[in-house]
């Protein structure tokens, strides 16, 4: 196509797109572009040719269809805090920026349910459950400008992993998607009996998780509805070690209950700077936050809790270093981790594994980033969380200089490997693509399987295309 056919293309392509959401939600100048070729990864500045935000969803379905007709792609956006590049596009195309769907559809207090549109933040959520004694357990607390369709997209977890629930998924009850063609469904089906949905399993698939972690490839996560629970007590505790191996038996002790798990949240970490920009100070440490319904009930929790650590060897230190991350109404994880960049961006290898293998993931990262690459704290990190049998894991660079870039993708990219031969498969790698052609080659005939979905439901290849799903 010449140079004047693709001007007059992209002439009717706007003109579709500004009459569905008018010229104030749509646009191709480069100054408004240039603000959307970024997130907080280290991945490659990428630009896309048009940006949009619908406010509906019939407004979604309509872009969806308008692509559909040209046959260019589109990428989905929440509120840009992305560490992995995911959403930023490949080749041009319409950046869907979802913040406009912003609202929350329901608080049912009875039921305890929520539904929020995709755009909602897990802040406003947070805020708005706050006032009538309620909580969602977020996951996603490490800024403002989280949304929690985004979230539900690629199944996050951080900077909070919970012992009891640990992913998000288990608390995801039902979705609204549109579909790569532009139909809207609801995932769950007791929703077309008129009801909200207040369990996630029951008559047939369970299509609700077929979309959570899909990275918008599958569909475009509109609405949400999730569980909630009354605002527990909490207390916070904080421990030294000396080994990893002694850490490991402590998530082992206190994820043995598996379903009334001892602890609400445990991070672990070494020689990490903390939320305020400063280390520790001790070797190797571990974060707890611990919830009850009843004073009885956090008693009997935080005496056990100290109980198995002491047994493990922990030395119990301040517990307000745990407190000023995690409190709900101070805490810097809620303010959005407003100093945690202070010694530059941050990129990431992180992922899940099961309790025992924490002390080989360390090896791994002491060998290779510390003492070959020479990225050493504050420059880099090791921490993560408890999860039920497992571990969240992620392994920091902070970094000032761009020119670094480079280098933490070599060292990053060599970790991967190396993970990958222990038997983990790390979930990012700043970028998706540079984890891709590690990952992609293993997975066999559940890949296949993937991309069967994703040509019956996407049969023009619209939605984030080249990003997982090739």
């Amino acid at each position: 196509m010449g140079t004047i056919e693709l001007i007059e293309v992209h002439s009717l392509l706007y003109r579709a797109l500004e009459n569905i959401v008018g010229s104030g939600n749509l646009s191709d100048k480069d100054f408004d572009l240039e603000a959307y070729t970024r997130d907080l990864s280290s991945a490659p500045e990428k630009r896309a040719s048009f940006v949009i935000r619908p406010k509906t969803r019939e407004q979604v379905s309509a872009i969806v269809q308008v692509a559909n007709r040209y046959k260019i792609p589109v990428y989905i956006r929440g509120g840009g805090t992305s560490h992995w590049g995911e959403w930023l596009p490949i080749q041009g195309g319409i950046l869907m920026d979802m913040t406009e769907l912003n609202q929350i559809v329901e608080i049912d207090e009875q039921n305890l349910t929520a539904t929020v549109q995709a755009g909602c933040t897990w802040f406003k959520l947070r805020n708005e459950l706050k006032k009538r004694g309620l909580t969602n357990d977020p996951r996603e607390m490490g800024g403002r400008a989280i949304t929690v369709g985004a979230s539900v997209s690629k199944i996050g977890s951080g900077p909070i992993g919970t012992t009891r629930r640990g992913r998000l998924g288990w608390d995801i009850l039902g979705l609204e998607v549109v579909l790569p063609t532009g139909e809207i469904v609801k995932t769950a089906a007791i929703e077309y009996l008129g009801l909200r949905p207040f369990e996630n399993k029951g008559i047939g698939p369970d299509l609700t998780q077929f979309f959570i972690g899909s990275g918008g490839e599958l569909g475009i996560i509109t609405e949400v509805t999730l569980r909630i629970a009354p605002i527990p007590l909490d207390a916070y505790m904080y421990f030294s070690f000396d080994r990893w191996q002694d850490v490991e038996r402590v998530g082992d002790e206190l994820t043995k209950p598996v379903g009334d798990e001892l602890a609400y949240c445990l991070e672990y970490s070494k020689a990490m700077p903390t939320a305020v920009g400063k280390i520790t100070g001790a070797d190797l440490d571990i974060k707890i936050w611990t919830c009850g319904y009843s004073r009885e009930e956090l008693e009997f929790r935080c005496g056990t809790v100290r109980d198995v650590c002491a047994r493990a060897g922990g030395k119990e230190g301040d517990p307000m270093i745990s407190e000023k991350i995690y409190h709900r109404d101070h805490g810097s994880l809620w303010g959005g981790l407003r100093d945690y960049f202070e010694t530059g961006p941050v990129d990431y290898v992180g992922g899940y594994f099961p309790l025992y293998s924490l002390h080989e993931f360390y090896e791994a990262y002491d060998e290779i980033v510390v003492k070959k690459y020479g990225w050493v704290p504050p420059k880099s990190g090791f921490g993560g969380w408890l999860i039920p049998r497992g571990w969240g894991h992620y392994m920091e660079f902070h970094y000032a200089d761009p020119d670094e870039r480079p280098r933490i993708r070599e060292t990053a990219d060599e970790l991967t490997k190396r993970y990958m031969e222990i038997g983990f498969l790390p979930w990012r790698l700043g970028d998706h693509l540079s984890l891709a052609k590690y990952s992609i080659p293993k997975l066999g005939a559940w890949y296949e399987l993937v991309k069967r979905f994703k040509r019956e439901l996407d049969p023009n290849n619209i939605l984030n295309p080249g990003i997982m799903i090739r």
